[in-house]
Order: C-alpha cells, then structure tokens, then sequence
C-alpha cells in the first residue's frame, strides 16, 4: 500500500511539474528563419526564440510583445550578404544601430522587462 502511495505522490508531482513548464514557458526554446526586408517584425513565442536571416538589404527590426512574459529572451542571428548591412531597431527593441561586415554573422540577445525587449548583448560570430 505505502508502495502505491508513494508511486502516486510521484506520479502526482511530474504532473504537476510538466503543468508549470507548460504554464510559465521554463526550458521551452524555438527557432524561425526570417525572410530578409527593409522592415522585419519579431513575435517571440517562447522562453527562448532564436531568429536567423541572411539580410540583402538594411533591415530595421521591430517586436510585437503582445504575449511577452518578463523575462522571455530572443536572439537574432544576422548574416550579411556580400555587403555590409544596417541593423536598426524600432518598436519594441530597445538597442544601438549596428552594421554587419559582409558575410559575417552576429548575434544579438534581448530580453522583455515589461516595456519591451532590451539588448543584452551582441557577438560577432564569425
């Protein structure tokens, strides 16, 4: 019977465990490609959301935070083609305008405080 019960209790609680990281998103990541233009719009959908896109053009980037929970992340993983290209942030996104060197990729982190997603940080990946 203790058996049983204890097997229960266990039972119980990865229920309950699987329910808070369907609940509040913990340990979830997806990621997208993003299709290159001059205006581009993120809507992270996740704890953790990576984005990648080859920019042909200057792109400035925006955020929809419609659903944002503080502390959600993204990052934007930029590869320039054979030139250099503009990277500015608008609505939502609170960062410093960057150019990418041609054909070089960089990654840049946010993160959602509440108002909107602020730069965490960026590396030039290659």
């Amino acid at each position: 019977m203790k058996k049983i019960l204890f097997i229960g209790m266990l039972l119980m609680m990865f229920v309950n465990l699987a329910e808070a990281q369907k609940q509040y998103g913990f340990d979830y990541r997806t990621s997208s490609t993003l299709t290159s233009a001059v205006a581009v719009s993120v809507t992270p959908v996740a704890a953790l959301t990576v984005y990648t896109i080859t920019a042909d053009t200057n792109i400035t980037y925006s955020a929809v935070v419609t659903d944002a929970v503080i502390g959600d992340k993204f990052v934007l993983q930029i590869t320039a083609d054979a030139s250099a290209r503009i990277m500015a942030f608008g609505t939502n996104i609170t960062a410093v305008n960057d150019t990418i060197t041609a054909t070089k990729t960089r990654l840049y982190e946010f993160i959602y405080t509440g108002t909107g997603y602020y730069m965490l940080g960026k590396l030039q990946a290659d």
